[in-house]
């Protein structure tokens, strides 16, 4: 209920956040994207908090147009526009990454709440036209995409990160080196503690321990979609 009441004024808070962190000397640069607040040894990053509003925010509005939902042009274009302005304050940072899960996220809302199926083609077709354009904008990301597919195309540039998890990951064996006793989070692997974090996981509790994060991710999924099922309401 509460998050109901407040649902606008938390995706206004939101915005005014993302909107602020682009300002040189408020917003820090972290990785080549001003995407981050400093305060004190602390970073916070707006863009996490709208994802959370963001799916507040449409789910009160799917909910309050359940009939207008069937036409695209009042249902969904209105809430479309929304989430394409938070989509644009996103990639300014620039953090790709970050408005691609929101875009999915909010998108598998829409297809969830009875939107026609014939709108997520279309749109579906406009998206990876985008997608293809935004990477030819930004050569740096078809250099990302490179790399994952084969990281040995630059091993001591953008696949640099990927090569080292993968020794994290083989020399984990059965049962791994030991919790605490990871040697690649030394400076090898540049991120262990967030991205990367399967990795250093793999290498000190070996495939033993991947399997129980499988496990774990599995009934995390499945209980939330046993909480969906169970809500009282289409807001919930």
């Amino acid at each position: 209920k509460t998050y109901y009441e407040k649902a606008n004024l938390i995706l206004l808070i939101c915005f005014l956040l993302l909107a602020l962190v682009l300002i040189p000397g408020l917003g820090k640069i972290r990785n080549g994207s001003r995407s981050w607040f400093g305060i004190g040894g602390f970073g916070i990053q707006p863009s996490e908090f709208a994802k959370i509003g963001l799916i507040i925010y449409v789910s009160k509005y799917l909910a309050n147009n359940q009939k207008q939902i069937l036409d695209i042009k009042k249902g969904v274009l209105p809430i479309l526009l929304v989430i394409g302005v938070f989509f644009l304050l996103i990639m300014l940072e620039p953090d790709f990454g970050t408005a691609m899960v929101i875009v999915l996220t909010l998108t598998s809302i829409l297809f969830i709440s009875g939107v026609k199926l014939s709108f997520f083609v279309k749109i579906g077709i406009v998206g990876l036209l985008g997608i293809v354009g935004l990477i030819v904008v930004a050569p740096y990301r078809m250099l990302r995409i490179v790399s994952f597919l084969n990281p040995w195309v630059d091993p001591l540039g953008s696949g640099y990160q990927i090569i080292q998890s993968l020794y994290a990951i083989g020399s984990g064996g059965l049962f791994g080196a030991g919790l605490g006793e990871s040697k690649q989070k030394y400076l090898y692997i540049p991120e262990p503690h967030n991205d990367f974090i399967f990795s250093i996981i793999a290498e000190e509790l070996g495939f033993v321990g991947c399997i129980l994060v499988f496990v774990l991710f599995a009934v995390f999924i499945w209980r939330g979609v046993l909480i969906a099922m169970k809500a009282p309401d289409m807001f919930g």
